[in-house]
């Protein structure tokens, strides 16, 4: 085993995190109208969405993205609310 392989496995996830942000709903349409995966890459290679290491879609990439995006909500992360001074509560 490589000792770089951790840090690129953690560089793939994020990487399909990204491709399931931007290319996620154009997935969703193409698989609501009954298209498969292989169809799907194709057409993600034809229409230029653009693959963010620089290389075409293969269906395995476009499953992938697909799964991400349909089982990995967006994560927003909001900031806590400031603590209250618990000293200034009345007493109950």
């Amino acid at each position: 085993m490589q000792a770089n392989s951790a840090p690129q496995h953690k560089t793939d996830h994020l990487h399909i995190r990204h491709l399931a942000a931007e290319v996620g709903p154009v997935i969703e349409q193409y698989r609501a109208q009954g298209l498969g995966f292989r169809r799907i890459a194709g057409l993600l290679n034809l229409s230029g969405y653009s693959h963010l290491r620089g290389s075409i879609w293969h269906p395995t990439t476009v499953v992938r993205v697909w799964q991400t995006y349909t089982t990995q909500p967006v994560q927003l992360k909001l900031p806590k609310p400031p603590m209250e001074d618990m000293t200034a509560w009345p007493e109950l």
